[in-house]
């Protein structure tokens, strides 16, 4: 009995080794492979991405948020609160949910067409963060008859897209501004086929807009691990608390900063 028990053990940690990994750019291994001074154009010197910004807009005080979607919205949530503790949120996030509706899914994930519209309803808020972009990207069983298929599947896309599109719908409530996170897995497919499709999502829909956090966590390919000094990511992939602070703080300079280009 002490085998199986060590054995279902070691089973879960792998699964859970797998899960965190499945988030993981393509990360520099130490901090001394990006550099911050000199000519980015020399060999071996890399541009270094921004992660985020130093300081908050005053513009976000007393601003309402809301924040939907995956793990890193939650991550983006706690950012946000710790950047500017004056801008009231209300926090959305539920690790592990998109919104493609797969049939395996935890309960809470697929609530979101009726949740999110009482959350509008109630909150009334002055923007929203949308973030379902790292965990959409994973491979999802759709129909109980199918196996599961990630965003590189044509099938996939539709639904990803016609999910994404009534998303819109109910977040853009009073014509509220959405902003869309993307993703920094460009390493596969499905990676890039999310980031294309929130970007056609943008130009299709009016008053959305793409929160580009690729960008601000990864110069080219490489997402290094320190950026500023500032460890980057915690042992799940997901973003430290330093980090998230000056994600926060960006996210609401682009929400409510007039002309912020950060």
């Amino acid at each position: 009995m002490k085998l199986k028990a060590l054995g279902l053990k070691m089973a879960l940690a792998t699964l859970g080794l797998a899960v965190c990994t499945a988030f993981a750019p393509v990360a520099s291994a130490a901090p001394t492979q990006v550099h911050t001074s000199g000519n980015s154009a020399q060999a071996g010197v890399r541009a270094q991405p921004s992660l985020g910004a130093d300081s908050v807009t005053p513009f976000a005080y007393g601003k309402k948020v809301l924040s939907v979607g995956d793990s890193w919205a939650v991550h983006m949530e706690a950012g946000m609160q710790a950047a500017s503790p004056g801008t009231y949120l209300y926090k959305g996030g539920h690790p592990g949910c998109g919104i493609l509706l797969p049939v395996d899914a935890a309960p809470a994930c697929n609530q979101w067409p009726t949740q999110w519209p009482q959350m509008m309803n109630d909150f009334r808020p002055d923007a929203v963060l949308l973030m379902v972009a790292q965990w959409d990207t994973l491979p999802q069983k759709t129909a109980w008859n199918a196996q599961p298929r990630d965003l590189s599947d044509p099938t996939q896309r539709q639904r990803f897209t016609a999910n994404l599109d009534r998303a819109i719908g109910i977040l853009s409530a009073r014509n509220t501004p959405v902003y869309l996170m993307n993703s920094t897995r460009i390493q596969d497919a499905s990676g890039r086929e999310m980031n294309r499709l929130l970007e056609d999502a943008v130009r299709r829909h009016a008053n959305v807009h793409l929160l580009n956090v690729r960008d601000q966590l990864c110069e080219g390919s490489i997402c290094p691990t320190y950026i500023r000094g500032i460890p980057v990511y915690d042992v799940t992939w997901h973003t430290t608390p330093a980090a998230e602070k000056r994600l926060g703080a960006w996210i609401l300079n682009q929400m409510f900063q007039p002309g912020y280009r950060g």
